[in-house]
């Protein structure tokens, strides 16, 4: 399988993607870790978790997976690795979601840190280790956070990587202008608005947040690492690698962010609820503005599109990923925000119905 990484990475092949790591120099040794993660019916992704996290696994390490409740096979695909191996740990939790099986992992976990990933993602041969550094020192941060590789198959998928999600080589030191394109559009990485598929924490710092937000089937990741940054410090890991792939049709991909509007309305996180009123408002303005045919207005409403599409040109551009890609960067946008726009307002709208009702 070989795919576009859409991330200064031209080819990214699954095996080098789980090769041999880089030499690094000497570091302190970290302390030891379960690796959580949470299946459902994914009895092919299991195979590629086991084989990607054994081998990074130390003395002391485990790898705890929770099956929701799968019928094709893959709890017992769990349980046979847990034979052959003591480090792997099978448990079973019928009917939870994303949230409460990690919840699950965390409570049955043997360390103090936990690492969680998915087994839809390619993990590196470092990640472990990278993900894991921020821990080995005498004041530890309560998270770290790496940055999903996003894959990319089309031109539509390179524009949606350079678009719609953070740009792990901008995580460390983003630039200046890169910080502020992301405090006004968002975009930008910010290991308090964390992927649970590179995220490590404590222990002492998921106890003192309640755990993931059971309540949520989506964006749960990010409300807990907001809750988690109320009263610890998040870093990046900038070398916590792993290789996402994206959904594989436009309807799928608005589904995808459909859902995560909904995630983002039922959190009552306002950060998270705030970028998609803005979202709101700014195509609304835009439309008002450009129907004014008023050159002032036509040049403010431009002026605004051009600032939006900025960072994701300059990546298109960077990456050399073509004039294709560029060409659908609106196209790309337009998917991300009306999808969770539309996620967002079936939540209040339902709520309005109930109220209704109760009235």
């Amino acid at each position: 399988m070989t795919l576009h990484a859409g991330a200064d990475r031209p080819l990214v092949d699954e095996q080098n993607a789980q090769g041999r790591p880089p030499i690094y120099p000497a570091r302190a040794a970290r302390p030891a870790v379960s690796v959580i993660a949470t299946v459902l019916d994914e009895r092919d992704a299991v195979d590629r978790l086991v084989g990607s996290i054994l081998p990074q696994l130390g003395t002391g390490d485990e790898l705890v997976v929770v099956d929701g409740g799968s019928r094709d096979g893959t709890f017992q695909r769990l349980v046979e690795y847990a034979r052959q191996d003591e480090r792997v740990r099978a448990l079973k939790a019928a009917g939870a979601n994303i949230a409460a099986g990690r919840n699950v992992a965390v409570a049955a976990a043997r360390n103090e840190l936990i690492a969680c990933t998915d087994a839809g993602c390619i993990v590196a041969a470092h990640w472990l280790e990278e993900l894991t550094q921020p821990f080995a020192v005498p004041d530890p941060p309560g998270l770290a956070a790496g940055v999903p590789h996003v894959l990319a198959r089309g031109a539509l998928e390179r524009a949606q990587s350079a678009a719609c999600y953070a740009d792990p080589h901008e995580a460390s030191d983003p630039p200046r202008w890169v910080r502020l394109y992301g405090r006004v559009f968002g975009g930008v990485f910010d290991p308090s608005l964390p992927f649970a598929r590179s995220l490590a924490f404590t222990r002492t710092a998921w106890r003192g947040v309640g755990g993931f937000p059971e309540r949520l089937r989506w964006v749960e990741d990010g409300v807990f690492g907001r809750a988690v940054a109320a009263g610890h410090r998040c870093v990046v890991a900038p070398g916590a690698d792993v290789y996402w792939e994206q959904r594989g049709s436009v309807p799928a991909t608005f589904r995808m962010y459909f859902r995560y509007g909904i995630g983002a309305a039922q959190s009552g996180e306002r950060q998270l609820q705030a970028r998609d009123g803005v979202r709101v408002g700014a195509y609304v303005a835009g439309t008002l503005l450009l129907a004014s045919r008023r050159r002032g207005a036509i040049a403010l409403a431009l002026t605004g599109v051009g600032a939006y599409y900025s960072l994701p040109l300059a990546r298109v551009a960077r990456r050399r990923a073509g004039v294709r890609a560029a060409a659908c960067i609106p196209l790309a946008l337009a998917i991300k925000d009306f999808g969770k726009v539309a996620g967002a307002a079936s939540v209040h709208l339902r709520r309005s119905g109930w109220r209704q009702r109760d009235v």
